[in-house]
C-alpha cells in the first residue's frame, strides 16, 4: 500500500486573525533604536548600533533591502494574534489567514495603493531570512571572522591578502572567511551611491586570541589588532601598490613584518613616503621570530 505524505500546511490548522487596536507605544519603542531603515528608497548599507558594551549589526538582503519600520507592523500584528488566542485559550498555529486590508487597518496604516505595495514588500522580506545556528569546537571559536560582501557597482568588501582557515558561503553576495589567531590579513572596503564613492578604506589587522585587546572594525568579529587603517582612495591605492611591491619580492604580505605596516600607516597618515620593504628587512624579521620562539 502506497503511503501519501501530507504537507505541513495540510496538517496544521489555520486560524482566522481578528481585528483590533495597536498600542502606539509598541511602535514608539521600535523607533527609539536605529535598527530599521527610515529611507524611502531601498537601503543595502548595514546599520551598526553601539551603546556602551552592546554592539548590534543589522544587515540588508541585497534583493529586497534593509527592513523598514513598516516591516515591524507585520510582526506586531502576527504576535498580537497569537497572544490574543493564548489569552482566550484557543489553539494557535504559525499559519494564519487575514486580508491585507485587515492587516493595514489593525496597525493603523492607510489603505491606498502605496500602503499595499509597502505591505507586500515587507512580506517579501520575511521568507528570505536564513538564521544559522552552528555548534563549533573550542578551537573554531578562537577564529576571527570577516564578512566579505559584493554588490555590483555598490559595495565591495574583499580580502586583499591573508590565509583563511575557513571559507563559508552565506549567499551569492556574502561569504565569511575565518583567520587563526596571530595571522595577518588586509580588508579593503568600498561603497558607492548614485553620486559616487562613499567609503574607500583599507585595514591591515592581526587576528587576536581570546582575551586579547582588539579594535572594533566593521565586518570583523570580534575585531583585530590594527596595524594599518587608512581611508580615501589616494591612500588606499598607495597601500595596494606597496602590497604589490612586497609580493614582487616573492614574499607573502601576510608574512611581512607587522612593524612595516605600522610604518606605512604612520607615513601615509601625514602624507609622507614610506620606506620600501626589502628582502634584507624580511630576513631580519624572520631571524627575530626564531629568536623570540
Amino acid at each position: 500500500m502506497r503511503r501519501t505524505h501530507r504537507s505541513e500546511r495540510d496538517e496544521l490548522e489555520l486560524f482566522r486573525a481578528q481585528p483590533g487596536d495597536l498600542v502606539s507605544r509598541d511602535a514608539q519603542d521600535l523607533m527609539a533604536y536605529p535598527l530599521f531603515s527610515l529611507a524611502k528608497t531601498k537601503r543595502i548599507v548595514p546599520i551598526d548600533f553601539r551603546a556602551g558594551a552592546i554592539s548590534i549589526r543589522v544587515e540588508a538582503v541585497p534583493e529586497h533591502g534593509m527592513a523598514t519600520i513598516r516591516d515591524t507592523d507585520v510582526l506586531i500584528w502576527a504576535a498580537s494574534q497569537i497572544v490574543d488566542r493564548c489569552d482566550t485559550g484557543l489553539k494557535t498555529s504559525h499559519l494564519m489567514a487575514a486580508t491585507p486590508y485587515e492587516s493595514l487597518t489593525f496597525v493603523g496604516r492607510g489603505t491606498g495603493a502605496r500602503d499595499y505595495d509597502r505591505l507586500k514588500a515587507g512580506l517579501d522580506r520575511f521568507p528570505i531570512r536564513n538564521p544559522v545556528c552552528e555548534s563549533r569546537s573550542a578551537g573554531m571559536n578562537d577564529l576571527t571572522q570577516v564578512e566579505v560582501f559584493w554588490l555590483e557597482k555598490r559595495i565591495e568588501n574583499r580580502i586583499r591578502f591573508g590565509r583563511a582557515v575557513e571559507d563559508r558561503m552565506i549567499d551569492r553576495h556574502r561569504r565569511v572567511l575565518s583567520f587563526a589567531p596571530g595571522s595577518i590579513f588586509a580588508l579593503v572596503r568600498w561603497t558607492s551611491n548614485d553620486f559616487g564613492t562613499v567609503i574607500s578604506r583599507i585595514d591591515i589587522l592581526r587576528a587576536v586570541a581570546p582575551g586579547e585587546r582588539c579594535s572594533t572594525v566593521p565586518y570583523v568579529k570580534p575585531g583585530g589588532e590594527s596595524l594599518l587603517r587608512l581611508s580615501g582612495w589616494p591612500k588606499v591605492e598607495r597601500v595596494l601598490q606597496l602590497i604589490d611591491v612586497v609580493e614582487g619580492l616573492g614574499i607573502d604580505p601576510a608574512d611581512a613584518a607587522p612593524d612595516h605596516w605600522h610604518h606605512v600607516h604612520n607615513r601615509l597618515s601625514v602624507n609622507e613616503t614610506p620606506r620600501a620593504y626589502t628582502k634584507g628587512r624580511h630576513r631580519a624579521w624572520l631571524h627575530r621570530q626564531r629568536f623570540v620562539r
